[in-house]
């Protein structure tokens, strides 16, 4: 056997076994939320692995984080979602994820200007990128605290459509801050017009997706494999479709489909297959949460922000 091989075949069984332990304990005394904890175990492993100069072969890269991991934990999600509930929250959800995210993003944007002297755009872009993140370890919190549903519907349903605004926030900053270009006001309205493109036609096409995937799922009589497999594939190509041949969000693309087949499909499987779609669901997304908090840390280059302690400080603080 190939030894490099070997060290990653190893390194995917302690990867399993840890994470296991790790849920456990995390789960039966909650001192500690269990991402936050594999956030310290990927950090542990490779300060361990670079102290006994052991060169490890397996890492993810971001394009395997964003294409597949990404979307599988949007639709895992998503798919538990109840309809009624969310279209009673729709107003205050859009709300946040437009005018609550660009809040968010000037606040970060006129601090960072201010403390460290950095150019007003550039620190408005860099706030329009930190704003928009994933609620992961916040729902993961929610929900052993035992946090109100409504809060956590919020927190999770702001976190998947404010998507569509930080990517137009971004082209358009980008534009000024990179390409130079003057502000004109044809290119805020062109922007605004691209918003409301990538907004509904990526609600739009999730719907389609959804439906006609619920479509496929009703004539299959009880095939848990097969009616499984459909969403999986879903999952995924909804969310490829959306990004690179629509040009739309494939997030929001991805959470309307999982929305639609955990509304609308669910109602055409039987129980039994149910069942066991939402339990390799699950499992899929403690897999892929997983993988994805243990790589942020373990990929995380010390000498950066070593370089930069003080710079580095002030942005967590702001």
């Amino acid at each position: 056997m190939d030894h490099s091989i070997s060290l990653v075949t190893l390194f995917i069984g302690f990867f399993l076994f840890t994470t296991s332990i790790i849920h456990v304990t995390t789960k039966r005394f909650s001192f500690i939320p269990y991402t936050s904890a594999l956030l310290i175990l990927g950090f542990l492993t490779r300060q361990l692995l670079d102290y006994f100069q052991i060169h490890n072969a397996f890492s993810i890269s971001p394009d395997l984080m964003f294409y597949i991991l990404l979307p599988l934990l949007l639709y895992e999600s998503a798919m538990h979602i109840n309809f009624r509930e969310f279209k009673l929250q729709f107003k205050t959800i859009t709300f946040l994820a437009t005018f609550g995210l660009m809040f968010s993003a000037l606040i970060v944007g006129v601090g960072m200007a201010y403390a460290l002297n950095l150019p007003f755009t550039i620190a408005l872009l860099f706030g329009v990128i930190i704003s928009s993140t994933d609620p992961i370890s916040v729902l993961s919190l929610f929900k052993s605290l035992g946090a109100p549903k409504r809060l956590s519907l919020l927190a999770e349903g702001e976190s998947m459509f404010n998507d569509a605004t930080a990517v137009i926030a971004f082209r358009t900053l980008s534009s000024f801050a990179v390409a130079g270009t003057v502000f004109e006001p044809q290119s805020l309205f062109f922007s605004l017009e691209q918003f409301f493109i990538v907004f509904c036609g990526s609600i739009i096409f999730g719907a389609i997706a959804g439906y006609i995937t619920s479509l496929l799922i009703a004539p299959i009589d009880n095939d848990r494999i097969v009616e499984t497999t459909l969403t999986a594939a879903l999952a995924l190509s909804s969310f490829i479709i959306a990004e690179h041949f629509l040009h739309l969000s494939g997030v929001i693309a991805t959470v309307i489909a999982g929305i639609v087949v955990g509304n609308l499909g669910r109602t055409k499987i039987s129980g039994g297959v149910i069942e066991f779609m939402e339990e390799l669901w699950e499992y899929t997304g403690f897999i892929a949460i997983s993988l994805v908090f243990f790589f942020a840390a373990y990929n995380l280059e010390l000498h950066v922000f070593e370089e930069n302690i003080i710079a580095s400080l002030a942005v967590i603080l702001i």
